[in-house]
């Protein structure tokens, strides 16, 4: 029995044309439904009340987000984020998709007014609440929907369509049944996940905050020093990514200090000195290390690049990756 997925596709159109056309003729040879934008001429009250239903009907939800914030309806949000806010109303699945570089995006498909562009960066901020991955070319977001969409629809599979002429046959009933079936066995291993994830956020203090030293340097002179707060659980995150394969003590310090580098850039806080570069010092990795090593989550490396190799290296245990993956939902 061929089961047809409908998948709603919501971002605004002019600048983003291509990528549209892309991702529904993508839509198309994956053998599902698009629907989306184009169904609708118009956009006034009678048409939102249309666009509701036709996500009611829609198995995933597609979300892309460029550089442009969208024609504003008469709630004050753009019809973009008004779609996305029904879809996660009524718990559809949901699909982000974000430009990497907004910034880069060229001034003809880009938010010029300011109102609209402070608009923009909320919904931004909103949509990251759920998982989301990143876009910069066309092709890049039409080869990242399809990857996402096929793993969804087998990681979490929805009611879809079928022909009315297999809708009552008894091979439909054993199939509902077996899906029946996963769907509960997957729910039961969610629970579980999520109590032993309870568990081990509370032994590692996950919410604690943890205050990292920094220097900012410019042309190799020390020009001003500061401290930026993270929580235990957002160094693992972000820290244990980088730990899959092993990396040196160098390389974790890098990936910690360019991490800074972007929040303060993010909050206006950079200082303005030519050439600048964060430096973290060794003392900070190693406060974090013991905390990481005392929760078995990560362990001394072996590997050398040289036979003159001074470096220490350091990787995730089986057990760090096994918590890495339960913190980001893999």
């Amino acid at each position: 029995m061929k089961r047809r997925y409908q998948v709603f596709v919501s971002s605004t159109y002019t600048d983003l044309k291509d990528e549209r056309r892309q991702i529904i003729q993508a839509l198309l040879e994956l053998g599902c439904i698009p629907a989306g934008m184009e169904m609708f001429p118009a956009a006034d009250e009678e048409q939102w009340e249309l666009i509701k239903r036709v996500i009611d009907e829609s198995d995933y939800y597609v979300v892309i987000v460029g550089n442009r914030y969208g024609t504003i309806g008469d709630a004050g949000l753009s019809y973009t984020e008004q779609e996305y806010d029904y879809a996660v109303s009524q718990k559809k699945a949901v699909l982000g998709f974000l430009h990497a570089e907004p910034s880069k995006i060229e001034v003809g498909k880009s938010e010029l007014d300011s109102d609209a562009a402070r608009k923009l960066e909320s919904f931004r901020r909103k949509i990251k609440r759920k998982p989301i991955r990143t876009w910069r070319t066309p092709g890049d977001l039409n080869t990242t929907v399809t990857i996402s969409l096929v793993k969804a629809m087998e990681e979490a599979p929805a009611e879809g369509w079928v022909r009315a002429r297999h809708a009552a046959t008894p091979e439909l009933i054993e199939e509902l049944n077996s899906l029946r079936a996963s769907v509960a066995n997957q729910q039961e291993a969610n629970t579980e996940n999520s109590a032993a994830l309870a568990k081990f956020e509370a032994l590692m203090g996950a919410d604690e905050m943890h205050d990292v030293r920094f220097k900012v340097l410019s042309q190799s002179i020390e020009r001003s020093t500061g401290v930026i707060a993270y929580q235990w659980r957002d160094l693992f995150l972000l820290l244990g990514s980088c730990m899959m394969d092993e990396v040196s003590d160098g390389e974790i310090n890098s990936t910690l200090a360019n991490h800074i580098s972007d929040r303060l850039s993010e909050a206006g806080r950079m200082p303005d000195f030519f050439d600048r570069q964060i430096r973290i010092s060794r003392t900070e990795w190693d406060t974090i290390k013991v905390r990481f090593r005392a929760l078995e989550l990560i362990e001394k490396g072996t590997k050398k690049r040289a036979v003159s190799d001074k470096n220490c290296y350091w990787k995730l245990t089986s057990h760090g990756e096994l918590q890495l993956m339960r913190m980001t939902g893999s």
